[in-house]
């Protein structure tokens, strides 16, 4: 009877542990999504509304020449600093997924000469940051000043990335590699056949953290760019919320709302990370990873 008395109560705390996990997810996802769709009912109405609004009221017939996104699609003031951010991104992405991929593959050969100073030195600039003035004198006397390159290399080169990485390479099974070396295989010809297809996981994840971090950049531009030709969407949006600049030519083809433009540039600057995100998550399955270790 007491046995049986136990099993009752732990499966009644059990089930009240699972109510306990549902209500608290729900309202996480709950407060992450609602103030979204708010915003995004917000950007395409073309009037001011306070408050949480999760239903779209238009007041007159949709024209899309009312809607925020056309202008920020249209004229070249939001137009080219989006294709400055899209351009960086890609490269950011993709040169740091080279350099960080490499870099920890060499890290985990473990008969390479110096490889335990190259450790410490990538460990150094992980935990110690010399500070923006000194960075700003090497671009200076870079000749960088006023160019991406100032704002992109210190987004390509992450020593946490770097440090992500060789860890994953570290627990790949050492059996396969082994194998790879026995039957012929270059160290060059094992990373691309074999270290990659193994770690699409690490590298979807960790060329998230790249793709995000390029998109969002806001203060390298502040500090090194000094022409509004090589703005991104990000410092563009700022700057236009605190000035509340109104080109003439916004105003052509009709009323033009401030609350309106704003929820309509955030949406556009979030929308490509959430749809990267929701792209990489497929990467991370068991499954998957199970695909990439059997092939």
């Amino acid at each position: 009877m007491k046995k049986s008395y136990n099993k009752r109560k732990a499966s009644v705390s059990r089930k009240i542990f699972r109510v306990f996990n549902f209500l608290f997810m729900a309202f996480l996802v709950l407060s992450v999504i609602l103030p979204f769709m708010s915003i995004v009912t917000k950007s395409v109405i073309n009037r001011s509304i306070n408050g949480l609004t999760l239903l779209p009221i238009y007041e007159n017939k949709f024209r899309m020449d009312n809607i925020a996104y056309y202008t920020i699609f249209k004229y070249k003031f939001f137009s080219k600093p989006l294709l400055v951010s899209l351009s960086t991104t890609v490269f950011v992405t993709v040169f740091g997924l080279l350099i960080t991929s490499i870099s920890a593959y060499l890290l985990v050969q473990k008969d390479m000469p110096g490889i335990k100073i190259f450790s410490y030195m990538i460990l150094i600039m992980l935990v110690y940051d010399t500070g923006i003035v000194p960075f700003f004198i090497v671009m200076k006397k870079l000749e960088l000043l006023n160019s991406l390159w100032a704002v992109m290399i210190p987004l390509i080169i992450n020593a946490y990335n770097i440090f992500l990485m060789r860890n994953f390479f570290e627990g790949l099974p050492k059996d396969i590699l082994d194998s790879a070396e026995i039957d012929g295989c270059t160290p060059v010809q094992t990373f691309i056949n074999i270290v990659l297809p193994m770690s699409r996981a690490a590298l979807a994840a960790i060329g998230f953290f790249f793709a995000a971090a390029a998109w969002n950049e806001y203060f390298g531009y502040v500090v090194f760019i000094n022409s509004t030709l090589k703005e991104n969407f990000t410092y563009r949006m700022r700057n236009w919320a605190v000035d509340y600049y109104v080109p003439p030519e916004w105003m052509e083809n009709g009323a033009f709302d401030y609350k309106t433009m704003q929820a309509a540039m955030i949406v556009v600057n979030a929308l490509p990370i959430i749809i990267l995100s929701l792209f990489a998550q497929k990467f991370y399955t068991p499954e998957f990873t199970m695909a990439s270790v059997k092939e």
